[in-house]
């Protein structure tokens, strides 16, 4: 896996019954860890940092047809490794 690209990861929490309820993917970007936040009007995604709350991480990304259109916020965690990525 490149860090460049990005990899979206369906998550469990939220399904029930086989039926995705309030499940959205998980963005992993340049070895780093995204939630979802919200689906923007013209169609893209913001996903913040997954250690927001723990490291106080401020770092935002929103992607458009899997491909970061703006970058805000700054990192204060540890990037993952080759071997969480895979």
């Amino acid at each position: 896996m490149t860090s460049e690209k990005i990899t979206l990861i369906q998550r469990n929490f939220g399904i029930e019954n086989k039926i995705q309820s309030n499940s959205h993917p998980v963005a992993i970007y340049q070895y780093r860890t995204y939630w979802w936040k919200e689906e923007n009007a013209d169609k893209s995604v913001r996903y913040a940092c997954s250690q927001t709350k723990r490291q106080k991480c401020t770092a935002i990304k929103k992607i458009k047809d899997e491909a970061v259109v703006v970058e805000t916020g700054h990192h204060f965690d540890h990037m993952l490794d080759e071997a969480d990525v895979k």
